[in-house]
């Protein structure tokens, strides 16, 4: 075998997958690409030169019985022809009509195409035809059962609508009541709620005649890009409309800063009320009156002072005015009567209250 030339392994997964693809491709219902159009991938001849996208790719031996087999070559030198001698000859060949489009499908059988090229290059062919609901089936149903796809990942890309329906609301959309009423009930029979209980519930046959066209390509093209067929899809746009820019008269310009003297002071915070210190026990209190001021006692002025008109003693059940005590103390007021009931209690003059 030629160094460069590397051989896919017909028993991996990705490769049994491409193959039954192919092969349902050359069937009448999944006929998505012609025969010509295999051609035009394959081996384009457009502007009068040969690109050659498969013969490159496969060893000497594998294709120079090919090329003996159409009578185009001889099976010796078809063996010793190198790359850039195989295009020419084959070019040649469907230039002069000794080699038609059906011919070279028919030789590059689907194991033999896809032993040698590179997969993205057979995907981006097949993807680029009008992909059908059986071919759908065929790649879903077949990635499936390969286990290159499973049912959880199948529901997370599911999505219609631009995105607005997602998962089993996708199928629940597409689907009648008596269709939503069975799969249900075999939900039930089964006993399995899980993602492949519910998708083994309904089959991938009624998924593919019932979910919508773009729903089941954008599941498929999701899988191709996580298995390095393709590259990954674009995001879905956004659903709403971006705002429009405001226009220059709905914008509104700030109001105008307050002149010096249309700005009011602030009032001045309300005193604090101190409170009165708290008095030890016993001691006495002076009251501060908010009357008006009286004279200062005769102690303190050094005159003789008389009771007022108005005071207690002369209102009392004793009418007769009271005579001050000699050499006492003016604080005191005595009744020279000796009985303790006519004792008068001990007053302060006025203003020392």
């Amino acid at each position: 075998m030629e160094n460069g030339r590397t051989r896919n392994d017909l028993g991996a997964a990705l490769v049994k997958f491409c193959v039954s693809i192919e092969e349902h491709r050359r069937t009448p219902e999944g006929r998505v690409r012609t025969a010509a159009q295999f051609l035009a991938h394959f081996f384009s001849t457009e502007g009068g030169t040969p690109k050659d996208e498969v013969f490159r790719h496969m060893p000497k031996e594998v294709r120079g019985p090919i090329l003996s087999g159409w009578g185009i070559r001889g099976a010796k030198a078809a063996l010793r022809d190198d790359d850039a001698k195989v295009a020419s000859v084959v070019f040649d060949a469907l230039a002069a009509g000794d080699l038609d489009d059906a011919a070279f499908e028919t030789a590059l059988t689907a194991d033999k195409l896809l032993a040698w090229i590179p997969l993205a290059s057979f995907w981006s062919f097949w993807r680029a035809g009008a992909i059908t609901k059986p071919a759908l089936l065929k790649a879903l149903s077949s990635a499936y059962e390969l286990r290159l796809l499973d049912a959880r990942m199948f529901f997370e890309t599911l999505k219609a609508r631009g995105g607005e329906l997602a998962g089993t609301d996708v199928l629940g959309h597409s689907f009648t009541k008596d269709d939503l009423i069975e799969w249900m009930r075999k939900v039930h029979a089964s006993g399995d709620g899980s993602p492949k209980g519910i998708l083994e519930a309904v089959g991938w046959e009624k998924i593919s005649q019932k979910a919508p066209t773009e729903a089941l390509l954008g599941a498929l093209d999701a899988l191709a890009a996580r298995l390095g067929l393709a590259d990954a899809p674009p995001a879905a746009p956004s659903l709403k409309p971006p705002a429009p820019p405001p226009s220059a008269s709905s914008i509104k310009p700030p109001p105008p800063p307050s002149s010096a003297s249309s700005i009011k002071p602030s009032a001045p915070p309300p005193a604090k009320k101190e409170e009165p210190a708290e008095t030890p026990a016993g001691a006495e209190v002076e009251i501060e009156t908010t009357g008006p001021k009286t004279d200062p006692p005769a102690a303190e002025t050094g005159e003789s002072w008389s009771p007022p008109a108005s005071d207690l003693a002369e209102t009392g059940p004793y009418a007769t005015p009271i005579a001050r005590a000699k050499n006492a103390d003016p604080e005191i007021v005595v009744d020279e009567d000796s009985d303790e009931e006519t004792k008068l209690y001990r007053t302060r003059p006025p203003g020392r209250r």
